[in-house]
């Protein structure tokens, strides 16, 4: 099962630079993640990087990525 709650943590501690507290984009040219975007898609991303992003496969877990996505599209969606 997923932990929304560390995904807050983690999105926190490395998303919310460029993407927002909200998610919304915008922020150190990160694109919003509340558009849609399914779940796996966002852990996908956050695992592999797109663009600019890092990747962060290395540095957190499946389980942490799938909690971050879990955060943003269960709770920053839904705001």
């Amino acid at each position: 099962p997923v932990n929304v709650e560390r995904g807050r943590a983690i999105y926190a501690e490395a998303c919310v630079a460029c993407h927002g507290e909200a998610a919304d984009g915008g922020h150190g040219g990160g694109p919003t993640l509340v558009a849609g975007l399914p779940a796996e898609s966002i852990a996908a991303v956050a695992a592999a990087g797109r663009n600019s992003m890092p990747a962060f496969a290395r540095t957190y877990t499946p389980a942490d990525l799938n909690d971050v996505a879990a955060y943003v599209t269960t709770v920053l969606a839904n705001k």
